[in-house]
C-alpha cells in the first residue's frame, strides 16, 4: 500500500498525539497511586482529622465535648486565652462553628478591637473553656465544661 501526502502526515500526526498522551501520563504518575492502597489508614484518618485543629491542641476534644453536653439551640460561648481575634482566637471561634453548628456559639471578643464583650457572656447558655475558665464577674455563671 502506498502512503500519499496527506495520509502520511495524518499518520504521523496521531502517532505524535498519542506520544504526547503517553509521555504526559508518565510524567504525572506519583508513587502515591499505588502506595496509598498499602498504608496504615487509620493513622492517616487520625492524622488528618486532627490536621485543621494543629494551632490550638485540644480545641477539637473541647468541641467534641461542648456538642456532647449541648443541645441543637444552645447558645455557647467559647472561652480560650488567645489574645486578640487575630491572635488566635479568631481560628478557635471559627473552627467551633463547624463543630457546633445549630448551636448559638458567641464570640467573646469583638473582632475588630479584640476587646471582651461582656454582653455576650449573659447571652450564653453555656462556656465552653479551653484549658481554664475565667471567673464570673456579672451574673451567676453559665454552666462550663
Amino acid at each position: 500500500m502506498a502512503w500519499t501526502r496527506p495520509a502520511l502526515a495524518a499518520a504521523v500526526a496521531a502517532v505524535a498525539a498519542a506520544a504526547v498522551w503517553i509521555a504526559i501520563a508518565a510524567g504525572t504518575f506519583q508513587p502515591l497511586f499505588l502506595t496509598i492502597h498499602f498504608r496504615d489508614t487509620a493513622a492517616m484518618r487520625a492524622f488528618w482529622t486532627e490536621a485543621p485543629y494543629r494551632r490550638v491542641p485540644g480545641l477539637r476534644q473541647l468541641l467534641i465535648a461542648a456538642e456532647e453536653h449541648t443541645h441543637p439551640g444552645d447558645g455557647v460561648l467559647l472561652w480560650t486565652p488567645h489574645r486578640p481575634w487575630q491572635g488566635g482566637y479568631g481560628y478557635a471561634f471559627r473552627r467551633a462553628q463547624y463543630v457546633l453548628a445549630g448551636r448559638d456559639v458567641i464570640p467573646l471578643l469583638d473582632r475588630t478591637r479584640g476587646t471582651v464583650e461582656e454582653q455576650n457572656i449573659a447571652r450564653a447558655t453555656y462556656i465552653a473553656c479551653w484549658r481554664a475558665c475565667p471567673t464570673a464577674r456579672t451574673r451567676p455563671a453559665p454552666t462550663a465544661f
